[in-house]
């Protein structure tokens, strides 16, 4: 089902939206049902640059999904920083999933918000259909968020969470815990934020990991 989506997403982006020339991503790893963890961001990072290898391997036909989590493959920011938060426990992350609430890449929130306001809304309400359905598919144990901002998207995305608590610093959340029916929904400040003290970096961890339990 990954592969006929990605497929989906791919013909939707050429048929729809291939003004937005930097085009998409969706899976950063192979896929899996009831993972320990999915990890959900707010959109790839890049630009068409980024996208030249998937967008061949597409339009030759082939939709197949990541061999590894590009977390533990690749060296960019956030990646290394992920790796460090769930180096007391690898496997987690090798047997997570991860994926992002927009598919459409862009450099930056900026960039993102220069789409023509009605074009973008039409690709963020079809990304977001599709992240339900991805969600509701897979059930994972635990959904870990990139972000708090993104973290507050989700929740207007999949539904009112419950028991919401929050730790901050300075009347600013820097990690926020829920569930969503049977799954654990963990927003944390994001990884490749320039404000995280190595005191609250760990904090954060020890919330994630007592949740996991």
């Amino acid at each position: 089902w990954a592969e006929a989506l990605t497929k989906e997403v791919y013909e939707t982006w050429r048929n729809k939206f291939n003004f937005w020339q930097s085009g998409f991503k969706i899976f950063y790893s192979p896929i899996k049902a009831n993972p320990k963890v999915l990890i959900i961001g707010h959109n790839p990072g890049g630009d068409g640059k980024s996208f030249i290898v998937d967008k061949e391997k597409f339009e030759n036909g082939d939709f197949s999904l990541p061999k590894k989590h590009e977390y533990i493959t690749q060296n960019y920011a956030i990646a290394k920083k992920m790796r460090d938060f769930f180096k007391d426990n690898k496997e987690l992350l090798e047997t997570g999933v991860k994926l992002n609430l927009i598919f459409f890449r862009s450099k930056d929130l900026k960039q993102w918000n220069s789409i023509q306001t009605s074009e973008r809304l039409k690709m963020e309400k079809f990304c977001y259909e599709k992240l339900r359905i991805i969600v509701e598919t897979l059930k994972p144990k635990v959904i870990l968020v990139e972000g708090l901002r993104t973290y507050d998207i989700l929740e207007k995305i999949l539904g009112k969470f419950s028991y919401k608590s929050h730790i901050k610093r300075n009347n600013s959340r820097i990690v926020s815990t829920s569930r969503l029916n049977n799954t654990i929904v963990i927003g944390i400040i994001h990884p490749s934020g320039s404000r995280i003290s190595n005191g609250d970096w760990e904090k954060i961890k020890f919330v994630f990991y007592q949740n996991l339990k």
